[in-house]
Order: C-alpha cells, then sequence, then structure tokens
C-alpha cells in the first residue's frame, strides 16, 4: 500500500492489545470479519483502509495472528486496502511503556480515520493462591500490577490523548474496550492479583475522562470465568480495570467539548474462556477447591465470545460506562 495513497484515505484503525493468542487473537479476527463481510463497502470512488494493529509480546505469536488476518481479508473482502502491523511490546516494563505506545501511535498518525478501535485486553493471571499464602511476595504482585492495572490505565489515556489530537478538525467516533473479568464485581478465592486488576482498571478510567477533551462512552468487555466467591490479586485488578474505565466513560460524557468525535467505552464481560490461562488455572494446585469444578465444565470459545462483543459493538445500543456479559447477549 503506497504512503500517499493510505494518507488521503479514510478507514478504520483497530489496535488489540494482547493479540498474540486467545482472547485477543479472537477479537481481531472477529472485527476482521465484519468489516471484510458486513460492513457496507466504501464508494467505488474512494477508497477505505483498514488498519489493525496488534500488540503483544511473543512477536512469532503476533506473525500467527497477522496471516491469520490477512487470510481472512483475502477471502471476504474487496473493497478494503488492510494493512496489518504487529509489534512486541512488553506492557508490563513501566520504564518503556511511554515510549513504546508512543512509537506504535506516532506510526499511525498519518492517517485520517473515521473510527478508532482500542481493544485493551493485555493482562496476566498474576500468582494464584490465599493472598495471604506465604508463597505471595510483593514483587510478583508488583509485576502483576504493572501490567494488569497501570499499563492497562496508560495505554487507554494514551489511545484517548491520540484520538484527540488527529480527531480535531473532522467527524469521528472512537471507542475503548476494556477486557474486564466476572471478577471485577465478584470476588473469587486464590485469584485475589487478577480481580484486583479488573477492579481498578475501570474506577482509574473515569477519573482520566476530564483530561482528553472528547465526549467519551465507555462499555467494558469482561472476561467471566466462574460464579463463586474469592479474594485474590486477579479479583481485585479485574474491580479496579472495570471502574477506571467506567469512571472514564461518566466524565467524558459530560465534557461539552465543541469537538465532533464520539468516544465510548465498554465494559464487556466474555464468558468463562476456554484459552491457555484457563488450562494454567487448572493445573494450579493453589486454586481454592470450591472453583475446581467451574473449570471441568464445557467453557465458552474466544471466537464465540469475540463475535458476540463485535455484535454489541455494532448494535451500538450499550449505555457508556456500563458492564456487559456475554451470558446477557449471547444471541
Amino acid at each position: 500500500m503506497a504512503d500517499n495513497k493510505a494518507a488521503t484515505s479514510s478507514g478504520v484503525l483497530l489496535i488489540v492489545s494482547g493479540a498474540s493468542r486467545g482472547l485477543g487473537r479472537a477479537i481481531a479476527l472477529a472485527f476482521c470479519r465484519h468489516f471484510a463481510a458486513e460492513v457496507p463497502p466504501p464508494p467505488p470512488t474512494s477508497s477505505s483502509v483498514l488498519r489493525i494493529v496488534l500488540l503483544a509480546r511473543s512477536l512469532p505469536a503476533l506473525q500467527d495472528t497477522k496471516a491469520l488476518l490477512v487470510q481472512e481479508m483475502q477471502k471476504h473482502s474487496k473493497s478494503w486496502i488492510t494493512s496489518v502491523s504487529v509489534h512486541a511490546v512488553d506492557l508490563g516494563e513501566l520504564s518503556s511503556l511511554d515510549s513504546s505506545l508512543d512509537e506504535v501511535l506516532d506510526q499511525t498518525s498519518v492517517m485520517n480515520f473515521d473510527r478508532l478501535i482500542f481493544i485493551n485486553n493485555a493482562g496476566s493471571l498474576g500468582q494464584l493462591g490465599p493472598c495471604i499464602a506465604p508463597r505471595q511476595e510483593l514483587s510478583e504482585l508488583q509485576k502483576t500490577v504493572d501490567l494488569n492495572v497501570t499499563s492497562s490505565f496508560w495505554a487507554s489515556v494514551k489511545f484517548a490523548r491520540f484520538v484527540k489530537k488527529h480527531t480535531q478538525a473532522r467527524k469521528a467516533t472512537a471507542l475503548i474496550v476494556n477486557i474486564s473479568s466476572l471478577t471485577a464485581i465478584q470476588p473469587f478465592p486464590s485469584m485475589g492479583l487478577y480481580s484486583a486488576g479488573k477492579a481498578v482498571s475501570c474506577s482509574r478510567l473515569r477519573e482520566r475522562a476530564l483530561l482528553v477533551h472528547l465526549h467519551f462512552r465507555i462499555v467494558v468487555y469482561c472476561k467471566w470465568h466462574c460464579t463463586t466467591t474469592t479474594t485474590t490479586t486477579t479479583t481485585t485488578t479485574t474491580k479496579a480495570r472495570d471502574m477506571y474505565h467506567a469512571c472514564l466513560a461518566k466524565e467524558l460524557e459530560g465534557d461539552q467539548s465543541s469537538t465532533t468525535t464520539v468516544f465510548k467505552i465498554l465494559n464487556y464481560a466474555p464468558g468463562p474462556l476456554e484459552t491457555d490461562m484457563t488450562e494454567e488455572i487448572r493445573a494450579a494446585p493453589e486454586l481454592d477447591p470450591s472453583l475446581k469444578p467451574h473449570y471441568q465444565k464445557q467453557l465458552v470459545d474466544p471466537n464465540d465470545s469475540a463475535r458476540v462483543l463485535v455484535q454489541v459493538v455494532a448494535k451500538n445500543t450499550f449505555t457508556s460506562g456500563s458492564h456487559v456479559d456475554y451470558y446477557d447477549c449471547c444471541w
């Protein structure tokens, strides 16, 4: 794709973090299929660009995701100019996080995108086990919080600033989808670190909304694992992420800026997913006994959950800042 042609085209920018496997990869593919097969093609006299940006730590796995996306677009779409880029970034490394995100976003700044979507999905399980267990260490807690909380907050803030900077003179729509979990609203024993991160990011996003002078509407897409009580870092981080994004949604919605950009934020619970992380939980001896039966059941295919997310976004009837669960809308 020629640079001069891309600079004068309009289209969609989709950024997905944690895109190397599991739900992140499934979401990237689901949106790709949506734009390829369901979105009306652009007029014959214009060219629409679909720019997909994939972030994760593993470059080989990202390349695998890219190959699948290119294959989908070649199979289904003749009307979109598609560009897929991959960036091996450790989002949990806070010392380089700011510069890494700047580098990724700067490479997209030449495009006049009409729609901008950021799937804030990257995260880790953290250390399983009771919060007061002897094997729980401060360094592990800090590492998990850096990725699941601090990095998540900052990635959403950087995206919001990017949107504000590059859409001031034209009409555009922007969306942040925070991948959360049922653990954000319900405690799960032995999963405290993971849950804590999901909880924190929701509340902080509300506070950041006023700092970016946009009309932000927020929905958070959440990862649901099971239904029982828990107390671990996992639960706490999940609640944090949900609350941060919900706060950001409220503040941006109340902003009466003259900008023509409409910003939405979504917290969505994708259901109990069958992923590598789930296998890790099943095999962990530290998993609370009360949770083990839930992980022996048939869980949700990430591709199905991603399809539902795309449908929720396409229908566009959700309330900004609300928490949407897979089981509420798995049509």
